[in-house]
């Protein structure tokens, strides 16, 4: 229920793996979903300064990227197919720690087991494993 509007139906599973709209990704799950504005131009998705291959089939324009922190990857080397930023909070979560990166425009959450985190300061590259993307409101 958004407004007094329901928004999606669905299983949790259904409904954590693919969320109808950002307003679901956000809501549903125990760490929010991450909701970044990017565009796709000439074939190419740019997000938070990555460079991601565009889904086929999608037109190019402005629109909402989401990854679950549990789908992200950090990573301690540079790729151009990740996230780059410096690791600005930790969170412990009890069996994992809830890593925020600080990037140029935004900040991306990504969950890593326990022990496995990088100080405070480091950079780091979160590795998208799963997205999903929104325009105009609603999943693609």
């Amino acid at each position: 229920m958004s407004h007094g509007r329901m928004t999606q139906v669905g299983t949790p599973a259904e409904v954590f793996q693919r969320p109808a709209t950002p307003f679901v990704a956000a809501f549903i799950g125990s760490t929010p979903m991450n909701l970044l504005p990017g565009q796709i131009t000439s074939g190419t998705l740019h997000v938070a300064g990555a460079t991601l291959p565009a889904p086929a089939g999608i037109a190019g324009g402005d629109l909402v990227y989401g990854a679950r922190p549990e789908y992200l990857e950090l990573l301690l080397q540079a790729r151009p197919d990740a996230f780059p930023g410096t690791v600005s909070v930790l969170e412990n979560l009890g069996t994992s720690t809830l890593v925020t990166l600080g990037t140029d425009d935004a900040l991306i959450q990504a969950v890593v087991p326990e022990g496995e985190e990088p100080p405070i300061g480091a950079p780091a590259w979160a590795l998208p494993r799963r997205s999903l993307l929104y325009r105009d409101g609603r999943l693609l």
